[in-house]
């Protein structure tokens, strides 16, 4: 299941928030109106189906949290219970109902719960040992959701009361959180990168993902120049919801992200089951965009926060600190991925 969600959060990404807004815009693909109709509808079927698939992974993988056996002590459990009460129903009904039920004070509870996962997990963070990236990667994710919920809740207080000082502190918040965001991301790479396949293997992903990033890099060029300079700002936009320095320098931005994602992507061959979750976690955030407040994607975001929980755990138990039974189910399904031929050095993996 989690492999599905994973599927259809890179078809939301590429299909809704890119093509579709490609497709709209008329000045790369001339579409009929009916061929707009029937791929809007292909596109709600997507992110109906992946928040469908997100809604059991993120449900399975909370109860191993929430399990007895799990090592998590009493008070973060009682959290992670609260926002399972809070956070699932409201996801569940806001994707089942029409878009016009949706409230903002929905969404801002949506929000507020699903941040407040990213600070719980970061709190294991201190306990759990784990590699010092991927620990710091956490925290600065929690700052990040932090500084995003404080973000949309002065934008909307602004908005709605016309309140000049919220929607300048509102801004102030929301750079904070991008550059914290973007540093978690950086740190989610370091940690799921397949250091322990083959130095052969890792020559090949690497090729492979400067070819990917290369081709990338001149997609997006060749679109900046053909494109006007709103609607590929709205492009990058709608992939990312950054807008740091979107203006001066989109490619480049837009470049940097690309490069991150595409090889988070290569963290998904790793041998380690716990570097294949930080991978997963990190395509989760990606997919999610910063400060998500549309359900599906402050369901990628919760997942993303809790695969990379998840890692922190699995490098606890590696080291032998940690004992979670009840997510080993989900070590299984991730053990599924497709093997990469290996040499004699998967026989004693390490953990940096």
């Amino acid at each position: 299941m989690a492999w599905l969600t994973l599927g259809c959060a890179l078809l939301d990404l590429a299909g809704r928030r890119w093509f579709v807004r490609i497709a709209s815009a008329r000045e790369w693909v001339t579409l009929s109106h009916d061929d707009l109709i029937a791929l809007g509808r292909a596109s709600h079927f997507i992110q109906n189906l992946g928040a469908l698939f997100g809604l059991i992974t993120l449900t399975s993988t909370l109860t191993g949290f929430l399990h007895p056996a799990a090592p998590v002590p009493t008070p973060q459990r009682v959290g992670l219970a609260g926002f399972a009460g809070v956070f699932l129903p409201t996801v569940f009904l806001s994707t089942i109902l029409p878009v016009e039920r949706t409230t903002p004070i929905v969404v801002l509870v949506a929000c507020g719960a699903a941040s407040f996962l990213a600070v719980l997990f970061a709190l294991g963070a201190l306990r759990w040992s784990a590699p010092p990236a991927l620990r710091l990667g956490a925290i600065a994710l929690a700052f990040a959701a932090f500084f995003g919920f404080a973000a949309t809740v002065f934008l909307t207080l602004s908005r709605l009361v016309l309140w000049d000082v919220g929607y300048a502190l509102g801004m102030t918040f929301r750079q904070i959180g991008e550059v914290a965001w973007l540093l978690s991301l950086l740190a989610f790479v370091l940690t799921s990168w397949p250091r322990q396949r083959p130095r052969s293997v890792q020559l090949g992903v690497l090729v492979g993902c400067a070819l990917a990033t290369a081709a990338m890099l001149w997609g997006l060029g060749a679109m900046h120049r053909r494109a006007s300079p709103q609607l590929f700002s709205d492009l990058a936009y709608g992939a990312s919801h950054l807008d740091l320095a979107l203006e001066s320098h989109p490619v480049l931005y837009l470049g940097a992200f690309a490069t991150l994602f595409t090889f988070g992507l290569a963290g998904l061959g790793a041998s380690v089951a716990s570097r294949r979750h930080s991978a997963a976690g990190l395509i989760f955030l990606v997919c999610a965009g910063y400060a998500p407040t549309t359900p599906l994607t402050l369901l990628f975001q919760s997942l993303g926060v809790a695969f990379i929980a998840r890692a922190m755990v699995g490098e606890a138990m590696q080291r032998g600190q940690a004992t979670l039974q009840p997510l080993h189910e989900l070590d299984a399904e991730l053990e599924a991925a497709p093997e990469v031929p290996s040499g004699p050095s998967d026989a004693e993996p390490t953990t940096h």
